[in-house]
């Protein structure tokens, strides 16, 4: 347990959570660029030739980032599952010749998902759903595991992996602990959504992460308020 994930800070996140101050405090990061110091950490772990995992690509943002980074020796395999979505990753990471499409969530267990589409512009909020929020789901998704496409041929084992899937990040590392505790696999980075996992009565998950990567041998540090960044001591 960290700092971020102790019982008094999760205390602090529930008291603003959907307060006034929440809301602005929300909008301020968002207009203050705080994802710069994640772009940062992330450009410094990608080497050349590197393979790099990302797990939730939406629209291909950090995608054709990690293409640039990894270079014409690395690869890319950006994970998205909605449909809708893929219509816009598709183009975007088309220049890349790097970089790879595979149209499936990572999860814990392979099969078929309930999935969340909502009004967001560019899909950056669709989810799986919780198991109380299932009813409002309006699409469907197929899942596999990280250890499963390894074991299939569709991705190879990463160097890099960056997570960021609505709340079911703690699944997608179940799913591939026999890639995150491959020695090659240097640096991970997970998205935890707070504001999410609470409602959902789920606020032991981040310490769970914590404490899965550490189980794996790497370094924890908090990124910003919201990213985790796990290393390789050597890393």
């Amino acid at each position: 347990m960290s700092l971020m994930t102790s019982p008094m800070a999760l205390r602090a996140r529930t008291l603003v959570r959907g307060t006034r101050f929440g809301r602005l405090a929300l909008a301020w990061l968002k207009r203050d660029g705080y994802e710069q110091a994640l772009n940062r950490a992330m450009q410094d772990a990608v080497k050349p030739g590197d393979i790099v995992w990302d797990v939730g690509a939406n629209i291909g943002e950090y995608a054709t980032l990690f293409a640039e980074w990894a270079g014409p020796t690395g690869k890319v395999f950006a994970f998205e599952p909605s449909s809708d979505t893929l219509e816009r990753l598709r183009p975007v990471v088309a220049p890349c010749l790097n970089v790879v499409v595979v149209a499936k969530g990572l999860s814990d267990h392979e099969g078929v998902s309930a999935f969340v589409k909502d009004d967001h512009p560019d899909g950056a909020t669709f989810r799986i759903p919780s198991p109380d929020e299932a009813v409002g789901a309006n699409d469907s998704i197929t899942l596999t595991t990280g250890d499963a496409v390894i074991a299939s041929g569709e991705a190879e084992r990463p160097n890099v992996v960056k997570i960021d899937i609505e709340a079911h990040e703690l699944e997608a590392l179940l799913g591939m602990e026999q890639v995150i505790a491959d020695p090659t696999c240097r640096h991970i980075f997970v998205e935890v959504h707070f504001f999410l996992l609470a409602p959902q009565g789920r606020d032991n998950v981040p310490r769970t992460i914590e404490a899965l990567l550490k189980k794996h041998g790497y370094r924890l540090s908090w990124v910003d308020q919201s990213h985790i960044h796990a290393r390789r001591p050597n890393g």
